[in-house]
């Protein structure tokens, strides 16, 4: 019998032998799409080219969310494009997070956990333990001690899950993970500022103002856009108008000491009484105007989070920017600085603040609304602190005898004339003593320090960088409180200045 030589060729094809392989599909749990892999066989050459492009392409697109948001009067259109993962790397994060999300934790020990990117297949059966204790005390207003990978995990579970997690719920629990665990965290407040916003931008929430309170004032110094946290442009609302001043001037008021103690919300609510009358003349003026040049920031929500396919989106943004114009800032940081020395004045605090860059507008309009509180109430007259010594001599409260008071001082006067010659009694006046009335040689105030005062009196100084300068500048106070009883210098929060009223008195002291 003869064999065909194809035949023959065929007895050596071992793949004839082989059983073949049912094809097999493999579908993500949450994925919309299913991808077939056949091994094996050949494909034509167009058919790999086109796949191979589809494949390093890696995302798809879907339908594009576009709106406006609402009570935002800077952020005018916002576009939330979904795409989709074909592999989705974090798939099982997702699976994990639904089977666990109704687990509750018993008390247990901490046990720390550290990880660049937590994920649930990366805990130990403690560390597992210990995040459920921790993710229900979190859900009951409860705040125990944790590492930063316990509370990433427990974030990225919130921005994973909006169908578990309503996004009013998350937002409200992303604030209240940001408000206990900043100060013992710093690094969470960096990337929750953006997060928070990319949250509320992709699930269509306000700006939580309100809710964010004094950290408003880190969040937008930190955030890519402030004009989200700067909220709508109506400034009836405080928390806008705390927004604005935080966006927008340079100087932070609230480290002022003017603002401590038991006036402090009656200062506090005047000072914004005055920054609306100023944001309402700036957008009177068109300064601040939500009709202005539009930009548009493109960036994927969350960045250097854990996202699955469900919540990875990109975000473009249409907003008016505040940022780009340094005269309104200049302004802004201005009417800051002028409100607070007219608090200081209030509050009875002598030194001033220097204020550089203020237009005669604004300074109209925060002088009339102080002319005005005055007038109504009379609360912010001008005060002077009655230190606790000079309580002791406060005259009593019963009723003064005038005939007594005229004895007292009779029998004063009887002592001083056996006490001193009238003569030497009688030339004795008493002299005020100023900055004028210090030795021209500076008794007391070593060279260095002599020199670091005429630094200051010339240059704007920050006060150094060493422990030595701090020192010197001590015992140049020091030495005029002991003189003529008051400081010169003082540190407006930035540099050490000399203090307005001491300005002339200085320069002519310094240059004998």
């Amino acid at each position: 019998m003869a064999f065909d030589s194809k035949d023959f060729d065929d007895f050596w094809n071992i793949e004839s032998l082989v059983p073949k392989k049912k094809k097999q599909t493999y579908p993500f749990a949450t994925g919309p799409h299913t991808t077939v892999v056949e091994l094996g066989g050949e494909e034509p050459r167009d058919k790999k080219e086109r796949t191979a492009l589809t494949e390093l392409g890696g995302m798809r697109a879907t339908e594009d969310d576009t709106y406006v948001p609402e009570g935002c009067g800077l952020i005018r259109r916002v576009t939330v494009r979904h795409l989709r993962d074909r592999y989705d790397f974090y798939e099982n994060f997702r699976r994990a997070a639904l089977l666990y999300f109704d687990c509750k934790g018993e008390s247990c020990d901490f046990v720390p956990f550290y990880s660049y990117l937590p994920q649930y297949s990366q805990l130990s059966l403690e560390q597992r333990s210990y995040y459920l204790y921790f993710r229900e005390c979190i859900r009951c207003g409860k705040y125990i001690k944790t590492d930063y990978s316990y509370l990433y995990l427990f974030i990225y579970e919130i921005l994973n899950l909006p169908d578990k997690i309503p996004p009013r719920e998350g937002l409200a629990l992303l604030i209240r993970i940001l408000r206990e665990y900043r100060r013992s965290f710093p690094r969470l407040e960096a990337q929750l500022a953006v997060w928070i916003e990319d949250y509320c931008l992709v699930h269509r929430l306000h700006c939580p103002t309100d809710e964010l309170g004094d950290m408003l004032h880190s969040l937008i110094s930190i955030s890519g856009l402030k004009e989200f946290y700067l909220g709508g442009l109506d400034f009836d609302s405080r928390e806008v108008v705390d927004a604005m001043v935080a966006g927008l001037s340079d100087y932070d008021h609230r480290r002022a000491r003017v603002f401590e103690g038991e006036r402090r919300e009656l200062l506090l609510q005047n000072f914004r009484g005055a920054m609306r009358a100023v944001l309402i003349s700036l957008k009177k003026s068109g300064h601040i105007r939500p009709d202005g040049e539009l930009k548009t920031l493109r960036r994927d929500a969350f960045p250097m989070s854990l996202c699955t396919h469900t919540v990875k989106s990109k975000l473009e943004i249409e907003y008016v920017s505040l940022d780009e114009c340094d005269s309104l800032r200049r302004a802004v940081t201005a009417a800051v600085r002028y409100t607070e020395n007219m608090l200081r004045a209030v509050a009875g605090v002598k030194s001033r603040l220097g204020v550089v860059g203020l237009p005669d507008t604004l300074r109209r309009e925060i002088d009339e609304y102080f002319a005005r509180q005055r007038m109504q109430g009379g609360s912010l007259a001008p005060k002077r602190e009655i230190p606790e010594y000079e309580r002791l001599y406060s005259a009593p409260e019963e009723h003064l005898s005038h005939s007594g008071a005229d004895e007292i001082e009779r029998a004063s006067w009887s002592t001083t004339m056996r006490l001193v010659e009238y003569d030497e009694m009688a030339e004795a006046e008493p002299v005020p003593v100023t900055v004028e009335d210090v030795g021209s040689d500076g008794v007391g105030l070593a060279d260095e320090d002599k020199a670091l005062l005429a630094l200051v009196y010339t240059y704007t100084y920050d006060g150094g960088t060493g422990s030595a300068d701090h020192t010197s500048i001590e015992r140049i106070n020091e030495f005029f409180s002991d003189t003529i009883g008051d400081v010169v210098l003082e540190f407006d929060g930035e540099f050490y200045r000399i203090i307005d009223d001491y300005k002339e008195d200085i320069e002519e002291w310094i240059r004998r």
